[in-house]
């Protein structure tokens, strides 16, 4: 990653692709699989440091009546109930692409997705059997889980159960302060789980987003509302917060077009470096009332999240990311969003300003 503030993408830990990965699918006829050669040749030329037998494993086609090709995908979604899965699983199906939404249970938001056409499994993300299970005839995955101590063990869960089916490609959805000597334990399991997939027989690309736009919403709301107050113990340092529709679009696009993107891992930010001073001059704009920011010492942020029953180990993991906020480690703006798609990353204050009746409600 390069230094805090440098405006940079990290840049990118080129992996080697296995020779030996070979598609356990039916074999097709010559003329049929030189066709898919012929189609991404272009590709092959320009990403030469690829086996080219994984053009023959990463891309499906069928007839088009049209004309053409249409790429068919199965891709399994793991936390699929969540804001980047949910998004993730919607755009994939919008393409046509057959999509196995993973979700621990049933409730309104997995219903949504299977009325969009999503197959939708309930399953433990901790166990090796439900994973294998919902892994099966898939090619790709969009693997996030939630922000929690047991995220290496669910990485490693499944890594096993993907090497015992024919997974091509995983997008993983990481963190920006994953690095082996992160303060918060979560953050250094990120990176382990990281390097869990890197070494699996697993082409890969990692995404690294900042602080979502969307916790303002989530878990800032609540003081605005009540105390017309923002209170975090975060100083006067900056990030560029990113929305969460924009991780799903970055993501769904790499699992479409994922040869460019093996191996690597992507800082993914908005495009608006702003402190929290500054983000609340800009909520006290929008709303027309003064909205503070009130910086915290770390043990006051501590108890408000213990009354509002945050998991003690998300609890440690914030007090952690905070420590790493103020030490610049947030401290990034790119890009990448309208590189990676082709469409800008949506502004902070335009988000904050399509969602400012959810500040003004009772809570």
């Amino acid at each position: 990653m390069d230094a805090p503030g440098s405006g940079q993408r990290a840049v990118i830990l080129p992996l080697k692709i296995n020779p030996e990965i070979r598609c356990q699918r039916p074999r097709r006829s010559i003329c049929g699989l030189v066709a898919q050669v012929k189609i991404h040749i272009d590709k092959i030329d320009a990403y030469a440091h690829i086996d080219k037998t994984l053009i023959l494993k990463m891309s499906d086609y069928e007839p088009n009546p049209d004309g053409g090709d249409v790429m068919k995908r199965t891709i399994l979604v793991t936390g699929a109930a969540g804001k980047t899965a949910s998004g993730v699983a919607e755009l994939c199906m919008e393409r046509g692409a057959q999509v196995r939404a993973l979700v621990r249970k049933p409730d309104d938001r997995s219903a949504r997705l299977a009325q969009l056409g999503a197959e939708v499994v309930i399953g433990d993300m901790m166990k090796y059997h439900d994973m294998k299970s919902a892994l099966a005839g898939i090619d790709s995955v969009y693997f996030c889980y939630p922000t929690s101590d047991k995220v290496l063990e669910a990485t490693a869960t499944f890594v096993a159960a993907a090497a015992e089916q024919d997974v091509r490609f995983v997008v993983n959805m990481s963190q920006i302060i994953a690095r082996p000597d992160a303060p918060s334990p979560t953050s250094r399991s990120h990176w382990l789980g990281e390097r869990v997939i890197d070494n699996a027989r697993l082409n890969v690309a990692h995404l690294r987003p900042t602080f979502f736009a969307d916790q303002f919403v989530l878990n800032v709301k609540h003081t605005i509302i009540n105390e017309s107050e923002i209170i975090r113990p975060y100083g006067r340092a900056f990030h560029a917060p990113i929305a969460t529709s924009d991780i799903a679009r970055v993501a769904a696009h790499i699992l479409f077009d994922p040869i460019p993107h093996i191996g690597k891992s992507y800082v993914l930010t908005g495009v608006d470096r702003l402190s929290f001073p500054e983000i609340a001059e800009m909520f006290s704009d929008l709303l027309g009332r003064r909205i503070e920011y009130v910086d915290v010492p770390a043990d006051k942020f501590r108890e408000d999240m213990t009354k509002r029953n945050f998991a003690a180990s998300l609890i440690e993991h914030h007090i952690e990311a905070s420590r790493d906020y103020q030490g610049g480690h947030f401290d990034a703006t790119n890009n990448l969003v309208e590189e990676i798609t082709g469409r800008p990353a949506v502004r902070f204050r335009d988000y904050i300003n399509s969602n400012i009746e959810k500040f003004r409600t009772a809570a």
